[in-house]
């Protein structure tokens, strides 16, 4: 009994003790590591230069680049067992590479913000007016925008404050110094070359781009209808009176090709019907139809108004006005039909893709009854697009 009596007091005394000793290690230990973590973190500060790498969060990085960047970092390691189906997934001790690092359904603005939070990458600050500007990849020219065509773009702060200003904006564009967009939409009278300056300051330096905006206008509309008023001055104004009234335009084509090119830079081809009558009580109306084209030679207008033209019209006319004849028994015979060619001459006082507001002037030559109903012609109108 006295030595069972002394075995069991060892034993008591033995017990206490580990127990003592295991309920203060882990305690110690877990402080002991992670100090040590720290201080090897600490000794491994990521140089100033070191930005987080594009391909980390911009939407068109390259995954496997991606993979062995965060491979090769000392707060990753890799981790044998697979997740989600990837087999690449690296943590450290103290650390985890999230999985919108390299999962190709990650968040981009999460990945740089957790790059900047765990102070894996320099603070962006630390990124030059000039490295920031270089980023900004909407920031270059736009060579090929057209009228119509609405010209966005917004500045990618990557993280910084610095001050963004902008100099040399087009008429009608506007720049949002909170949000940093650009929006532009440029009219006809905008066609041609504009030139603005973007420029962003840290406060000590400053970095400057200038972007060229090449603004054109080439487009073609089919099938306007239209109306207008003409008016025949001919030289037997004194027997035949004017001829006035309603006509009927229908343009099969027409077009506008505003750029540095050589060749008509306005154009139309169409259809006409004039319905005249005449000043005269007693002289018969006039039927006069043609088709035509008209072509403006003034190289890239930048304006869409007061445009001059040249065109040419051939046609006929009808009427069943009695004129004298040898051959007939009473003395009179009907005109009828005649052929006419009218050279033309004009100016778009308004043009752009949906309408078009003309006067023309031209002389026409009646080939059968050249004499009497040859004259001046004035005609203004419009046509306009029906849908």
């Amino acid at each position: 009994m006295k030595y069972l009596t002394h075995f069991f007091v060892i034993t008591v005394m033995f017990t206490l003790s580990v127990s003592s000793v295991n309920a203060s290690f882990p305690p110690k230990s877990m402080v002991l590591i992670q100090s040590a973590v720290k201080k090897a973190a600490s000794n491994r500060q990521v140089p100033s230069s070191l930005y987080c790498p594009t391909y980390c969060y911009h939407p068109t990085n390259d995954y496997a680049r991606l993979s062995s960047w965060c491979k090769s970092q000392y707060w990753c390691k890799q981790y044998s067992n697979s997740y989600s189906g990837y087999n690449n997934y690296y943590r450290s001790s103290y650390s985890s590479c999230p999985y919108y690092c390299w999962d190709t359904r990650r968040d981009f603005q999460r990945m740089k913000q957790w790059c900047y939070s765990q102070s894996l990458c320099a603070s962006s600050n630390t990124m030059s007016p000039q490295t920031l500007l270089n980023r900004n990849y909407s920031i270059r020219n736009y060579t090929w925008a057209k009228v119509g065509a609405e010209i966005r773009f917004s500045i990618q702060t990557h993280g910084t404050d610095y001050t963004w200003k902008v100099s040399g904006l087009p008429r009608g564009a506007t720049f949002d110094e909170d949000s940093l967009t650009f929006i532009w939409k440029p009219k006809s009278w905008d066609v041609g070359r504009h030139y603005m300056t973007f420029t962003v300051s840290d406060g000590k330096t400053k970095a400057s781009k200038s972007i060229m905006l090449k603004i054109r206008e080439e487009w073609e509309t089919f099938f306007l209808p239209g109306i207008s008023y003409t008016a025949l001055f001919p030289k037997k104004q004194s027997e035949l009176g004017i001829l006035h009234g309603i006509s009927l335009k229908y343009v099969f084509l027409s077009w506008i090709h505003r750029n540095e090119k050589r060749g008509p830079s306005h154009g139309r081809l169409y259809f006409k019907l004039d319905i005249m009558d005449s000043t005269e009580k007693d002289q018969e109306g006039l039927l006069y139809w043609a088709f035509g084209v008209d072509l403006s030679f003034e190289r890239n207008p930048k304006r869409p108004f007061l445009v001059p033209f040249f065109g040419l019209e051939i046609g006929g006319s009808y009427s069943n006005r009695l004129v004298p004849s040898e051959t007939a028994e009473d003395g009179y015979e009907e005109i009828g039909g005649i052929f006419h060619m009218t050279p033309t001459f004009g100016v778009h006082l308004w043009t752009d893709r949906n309408i078009f507001v003309t006067l023309t002037g031209g002389y026409t030559f009646a080939v059968g009854d050249y004499e009497r109903l040859s004259g001046w012609k004035v005609d203004l109108g419009i046509n306009f697009t029906m849908w």
